[in-house]
């Protein structure tokens, strides 16, 4: 078990006459995150992006081929949300910190950072991103594969869609691990409530 759940049980209920029930430090995490999730983000799509899994570029006249990892991961994950901020407010992305809310969550692959991480899979994202309310459905989900396509390691085989559950499509992000969820590249805009 991973080090971020040191204690093994909570004790959730007790008392005279009550039954004493137990709860696990992930169990407990897991429903906070799930309970903000609900309270302060405004989901609507849900992505899997794929990415190429290795790059061939030349330096120096000399071919090198560059596998892609969590650092090179991230930063495309980043540069994505650049492009697609960008395009959605234009001029008050930049000028007013305005962003659409998005949680991101890698998948897959081998690194140090994520213990956890199902080495059986390719390396890929998943995201929970805010539809704005001036594009439509059908616009929106072009203009992400645009965005995800013209980015340095965005694979073309995507999958975007309405999220159906926003609760079913945030404990699937968490399913290996919390160490899957990128806090460099989630954002909200009702910051964490005391």
């Amino acid at each position: 078990m991973s080090n971020y759940y040191p204690h093994r049980y909570f004790t959730i209920a007790k008392g005279k006459g009550a039954e004493v029930r137990y709860e696990t430090f992930r169990d407990r995490f897991e429903r906070l995150w799930l309970k903000n999730v609900n309270d302060n983000y405004a989901l609507d799509i849900r992505c899997d992006l794929n990415f190429k899994q290795r790059k061939e570029i030349v330096i120096d006249g000399r071919l090198h081929s560059h596998k892609l990892d969590d650092s090179f991961a991230n930063q495309n994950i980043s540069e994505f949300l650049h492009r697609l901020n960008q395009k959605v407010y234009g001029n008050a992305y930049k000028r007013f910190d305005k962003k659409l809310d998005v949680i991101v969550s890698l998948e897959g692959g081998k690194d140090r950072l994520r213990e956890d991480a199902d080495t059986s899979k390719l390396t890929h994202a998943h995201l929970s991103v805010q539809q704005p309310n001036h594009i439509p459905e059908k616009l929106f989900i072009l203009l992400i594969n645009e965005c995800w396509i013209k980015t340095e390691w965005g694979f073309s085989q995507i999958n975007v869609e309405r999220i159906r559950s926003v609760r079913g499509t945030s404990k699937y992000k968490i399913k290996n691990s919390f160490d899957a969820i990128i806090p460099a590249s989630t954002y909200c805009k009702n910051h964490l409530r005391p």
